[in-house]
């Protein structure tokens, strides 16, 4: 099957060593907090990718990249216009074909496609278009910068780039407003400036969203005295800080320190940069940040503290850049900066699922503080600052810290409202499921794979911020708590030990950190009831697991095949069960063409009625037709990266059969293999 084909290489593209990157870091003269860059002159851009590389940021991120993101759309708001975003995000995603699909501009608003450049009045901007802002360098290497973080940690998302007429803040927060109204549901800002300069009435103007995560730059001059940058300071945004990252084995990293993440990290703090961290001088600390300081806060009293959270900031250890215009292409060294980092923490929020209306996503990291890396090394203190009191706020340790927040992204359950996913835990390769055989709560109960069956009760797992896997309330467990290769894994009484922890892995590994092995089917078995195990991590297909993932909700609107101008059809626009579903001419008819996407994995149309594979079908050239929504299998449909529609109880993708595009022509369900006919995009 070509789509999960290329998702295995993308996965064994995950390495974690590295260079060791020990330039120092150069500001490049963007307002305020700007793309920060090692040291090196303009101009000296190179031809190869210098820096941290998407697999790289996914690995040392545990994000679930490959196969998380879809429907998501993460906007970028950025000061000036930089006019070769389009051609260097295709530069910077063809380098990473791997790991980056494709993501062409939209030309027209009746195409939108993966990457969409809009002024900050909702004028769509092309290249060369005369609605633009003026052009700026300085901030094009910034805003390639946060592009690219975004391509890194989300690659399955949609870019809305926002470019506004300047960085103050009255631009930043219209082009907030209008990305907004515009449906994204994750928004980052890099530019930022001293709150000394803000409006009281900035944060109910442009930042109070409920229900959008806003991420902001903390700023990059270290511990102040004097308050923080805005908006990171609104409590109505998330404040991301930096952190300097270094692989196991890399300088002082050692394979101890690193442990089984395989990477350390601590504040960052060079001779050219350093996190920012400070209480606000006009904030009042929101309710949700004070029940996670420190018992003994007394450094900001009632005040906001920044920053909330952390990501890779350092331009000594940053990622990759591709910027072309005044820059000459590759960077010739790495770009960091907490622009940067706002920007991965936000694809991170994006891999997380959409946050429901009405909620405050800046409150969900501090519901879950275990669920991130917890950054206890480092300081941001600066020539003009050498000390605070009390220490915390200018000093990482355990818990909470100004520097780096509760930390860095760890998977995303601390980035959702609920710190759960709930749902089947998938292998894409074997195509069958995690089970509690025969549903029994028994403790040593068998966990084993079997085909998946929609929603069949043994299959629903709930992943939890406390890094356990539970069904029925009880616990995925290593047996006898053993950690040797071949220990078989059972169901147990939760009981808060380490033979209960898994850590999912950007490569679709489930990691238990007590024995440093994976989570394994036992001898390589494909068969139905085969047990599990635990194994010498060697990304294999049998330990390739997919994470239930929260699809947005969307629709209703036209499902779109690869062959342009055809849709998902609902033939004759009837509410039979038993209707054929067809391929046909984009029309969008209500009745026939208009489908929602909805959070239990089915494609409905007309209210309560199910895109559903006949009979509960599991063979190749099965039809799909049109049934009451019933809550079985024959009706669950995983939105692949590659654009397939799969249905996990048959493992098989929903398929335009014999490439016969002709109105009226029956779908099926047929063999995965990446064909156009099985790629297809979903209403936003």
């Amino acid at each position: 099957m070509t789509g999960l084909a290329s998702l295995m290489d993308r996965k064994a593209a995950v390495w974690r060593a590295a260079a060791a990157l020990t330039a120092l870091a150069l500001a490049v003269g963007v307002p305020a907090t700007g793309a920060r860059a090692a040291s090196a002159q303009p101009g000296q851009s190179g031809s190869t990718p210098v820096g941290y590389s998407p697999a790289q940021i996914e690995d040392a991120y545990q994000l679930p990249s490959v196969t998380a993101g879809s429907q998501m759309t993460v906007a970028v708001i950025a000061p000036y216009d930089d006019p070769d975003v389009a051609s260097d995000l295709a530069a910077y995603r063809s380098q990473y074909a791997s790991v980056d699909p494709p993501c062409p501009q939209t030309l027209a608003k009746t195409t939108p496609q993966c990457l969409t450049v809009i002024s900050e009045s909702g004028a769509l901007i092309a290249p060369g278009s005369g609605t633009a802002p003026v052009a700026n360098g300085s901030s094009a290497l910034r805003t390639s910068a946060q592009l690219d973080a975004i391509s890194a940690t989300c690659p399955n998302c949609k870019i809305l780039l926002v470019e506004v007429n300047s960085p103050a803040i009255t631009d930043i927060g219209a082009g907030v407003n209008f990305a907004a109204e515009a449906g994204a549901r994750v928004i980052t800002i890099g530019a930022t400036e001293a709150e000394i300069n803000s409006d009281p009435t900035w944060d109910s103007a442009y930042f109070d969203d409920p229900g959008v995560v806003i991420t902001a730059a903390a700023g990059d001059s270290g511990f102040s005295t004097s308050g923080v940058d805005y908006p990171a300071a609104s409590p109505d945004v998330v404040a991301v800080g930096g952190t300097t990252l270094t692989p196991s084995g890399t300088g002082s990293c050692t394979a101890a320190l690193a442990g089984t993440r395989g990477w350390c990290e601590q504040a960052w703090n060079d001779a050219d940069g350093t996190t920012m961290s400070a209480c606000s001088l006009y904030e009042t600390e929101p309710s949700w940040q004070k029940s996670d300081l420190p018992a003994a806060d007394t450094g900001c009293g009632s005040m906001r503290t920044v920053a909330d959270v952390s990501a890779d900031a350092d331009p000594a250890t940053g990622i990759a850049v591709y910027d072309s215009y005044g820059e000459g292409g590759w960077q010739p060294t790495p770009i960091g900066g907490t622009s940067v980092a706002a920007a991965i923490v936000a694809g991170a929020y994006a891999l997380a699922g959409a946050p429901a209306s009405g909620t405050q996503p800046a409150s969900f990291p501090y519901a879950h503080p275990g669920a991130f890396n917890d950054i206890t090394a480092g300081a941001n203190t600066t020539t003009a600052n050498p000390t605070c009191s009390p220490a915390y706020l200018c000093t990482a340790g355990t818990g909470y810290d100004g520097p780096t927040g509760l930390g860095t992204p760890a998977f995303t359950l601390g980035l959702s409202q609920s710190g759960t996913l709930t749902g089947q835990i998938f292998n894409g390769v074997l195509e069958k499921c995690m089970d509690n055989n025969g549903q029994h709560t028994t403790n040593g109960n068998k966990i084993d794979i079997y085909s998946c069956e929609g929603v069949a009760a043994s299959e629903i797992w709930t992943v939890e911020a406390n890094g356990t896997l539970q069904i029925d309330g009880k616990c995925l467990d290593v047996k006898g708590a053993g950690t040797a290769v071949g220990t078989l894994v059972d169901l147990w009484t939760c009981v808060g030990q380490a033979n209960q922890q898994w850590q999912p892995q950007s490569d679709g590994a489930l990691l238990n950190p007590v024995s440093g092995k994976c989570l394994d089917v036992s001898n390589g078995g494909t068969a139905n009831s085969t047990q599990l195990d635990i194994n010498t991590c060697d990304e294999t297909a049998t330990q390739d697991w997919t994470m239930p993932y929260p699809v947005p909700v969307s629709g209703p609107g036209e499902v779109t095949s690869g062959n342009p101008g055809d849709c998902l059809d609902n033939y004759g626009g009837g509410t039979t069960s038993g209707d054929k579903i067809d391929i046909y001419s984009c029309n969008d008819n209500v009745g026939s063409q208009q489908w929602t996407v909805a959070a239990d994995g089915t494609i409905q149309i007309q209210g309560d009625d199910c895109l559903d594979v006949t009979k509960s079908g599991t063979t190749a050239g099965t039809v799909v037709d049109l049934y009451a929504c019933n809550n079985t299998g024959a009706q669950q449909w995983r939105a692949e990266p590659d654009g397939a529609l799969i249905n996990p109880e048959s493992g098989l993708c929903l398929d335009v059969p014999d490439n016969n595009t002709a109105n009226g022509t029956q779908l099926v369900i047929n063999t995965c293999d990446g064909a156009a006919t099985q790629q297809w995009t979903l209403p936003s």
